[in-house]
């Protein structure tokens, strides 16, 4: 592996603990989870996809994602985060 590839996994890996460790701060585990319940972060490499999956992967970002049937007037706007 290059050091791009290892810089980019190591990189990859920070940012999934610092969005794991947001979102349960934010919405609290899953079994308590009242607005989104976040199940998890993974790393994967674009190599594992093809762009067929990863267009079907696209709709479920976390902006579309609510337990709340109504409005999203609880969601802390990005910079709150």
């Amino acid at each position: 592996m290059s050091q791009y590839g290892a810089d980019a996994i190591k990189t990859a890996q920070e940012a999934s603990i610092k969005v794991t460790d947001i979102m349960l701060k934010k919405f609290g585990p899953p079994e308590d989870a009242k607005l989104i319940e976040f199940q998890g972060c993974e790393v994967v490499p674009d190599t594992e996809f093809r762009l067929s999956q990863i267009r079907r992967m696209d709709p479920w970002r976390i902006g579309y994602l609510s337990l709340k049937q109504d409005g999203t007037e609880h969601f802390s706007p990005e910079t709150q985060l």
